[in-house]
């Protein structure tokens, strides 16, 4: 049997009873749910494990994004431990598999009405994949009018809600964040009817 964990970001507590269910689906079991109490320093560290060796100027980025969804959805999200029968590589591909089939229907179907971009000139970062140019409002894509503020010419990069994070299937970067979140203060864990709560009411704000 292998176990790792799930993080569920604070945009994902809307689609909470989707994923669990999704999860359940692909015979994962489900175990100890933990309500992370600060999520920026905590995806923050989770993200420099798996990013900033590899691409430190990605990384920038992806703290561009986790200070995004702080400000949208809030500060709490959710790591749930799971398990299943496969050998521990697998077991974390197929995590993988289903993180990316998830995060691609909740995004096609539900959350077509946010879009958000970020200037990388503010990062202090090369990226190659941005895109220079100003913020304007669209009616049904067609362009209104620029945005009007000081800083709405820029170099911009999409930022996506990504919803939930698994643990990359490399067994180095595993057991590096296995001890991050074993040795980590910023996690409570929940009882049976504070799980309930979160499924009920959608929400990580207990």
């Amino acid at each position: 049997m292998s176990q790792s964990f799930v993080m569920l970001k604070p945009e994902s507590a809307l689609y909470i009873n989707e994923i669990l269910e999704e999860l359940q689906k692909e015979k994962f079991s489900i175990g100890k749910p933990y309500l992370i109490e600060n999520y920026k320093s905590f995806a923050q560290a989770i993200y420099y494990i798996a990013n900033y060796v590899k691409d430190p100027r990605y990384y920038e980025i992806i703290k561009a994004c986790i200070e995004a969804e702080t400000i949208l959805f809030g500060n709490m999200a959710m790591l749930l431990s799971v398990s299943n029968e496969e050998d521990l590589i697998q077991h974390l591909i197929h995590l993988d598999q289903i993180k990316s089939r998830i995060r691609k229907v909740i995004s096609l179907s539900k959350s077509k009405c946010l879009q958000a971009f970020i200037d990388v000139d503010k990062l202090d970062v090369d990226c190659s994949s941005a895109t220079y140019g100003d913020i304007q409002i669209l009616l049904d894509g067609c362009p209104q009018e620029t945005y009007k503020a000081n800083t709405a010419t820029g170099n911009f990069v999409c930022f996506y809600l990504s919803y939930m994070h698994t643990i990359d299937p490399e067994y180095g970067i595993y057991q590096k964040t296995i001890e991050l979140i074993q040795n980590s203060h910023r996690l409570r864990p929940l009882s049976k009817s504070e799980f309930q709560i979160t499924q009920k009411y959608k929400t990580y704000h207990l």
